[in-house]
């Protein structure tokens, strides 16, 4: 279990969450006991609803805690909690940058990461970056991750990168 590192409470708007994951940006907001998503229908569908996963029904994992109370306490506590259906690269990376850091600068580095080396894309007049491929930050080199304030983690990151692009 990880934490995803590219999704924050919006600045302008109230009970609104905002971020990218799989090179698209989303706005989830909760009004009351309604939650809307800034997509159409089919990119929710396709995309969002199992990124969320949203079909899962957690009751059943949280019943099935009975006989353990803390784990049932925790799990009741923490009701709306899920498990996020990230890109495996994305989610390794971020694991790797994560070691011996704080939740800050895990999120700038990268923040920082996805705009020097992930793809651009416009929205609403704003410009956002999809997390880099393994290939950019193989073709990146381990010295320009070091670059980003990566520390002890640019050599990991880049030789997850090598191991993925060759395989």
């Amino acid at each position: 279990c990880g934490q995803c590192f590219r999704f924050s409470k919006h600045s302008e708007r109230e009970n609104t969450y905002c971020g990218v994951a799989f090179g698209k940006y989303l706005e989830i907001s909760q009004n009351e006991n309604e939650i809307s998503f800034n997509c159409d229908k089919e990119t929710y569908e396709n995309l969002w609803h199992g990124f969320l996963d949203l079909d899962n029904n957690y009751s059943l994992y949280i019943d099935s805690f009975e006989d353990d109370s803390v784990l049932y306490e925790a799990s009741v506590f923490s009701s709306g909690i899920r498990l996020l259906k990230q890109d495996p690269w994305e989610t390794l990376c971020s694991f790797i940058i994560s070691q011996n850091n704080n939740i800050p600068r895990i999120k700038g580095i990268i923040e920082n990461m996805s705009k020097a080396f992930g793809e651009s894309f416009e929205q609403d007049g704003f410009t956002y970056y999809s997390f880099p491929t393994a290939r950019a930050l193989y073709e990146a080199g381990e010295e320009n991750i070091f670059g980003l304030k990566t520390g002890f983690r640019a050599k990991y990151i880049y030789d997850a990168a090598s191991k993925v692009v060759r395989g």
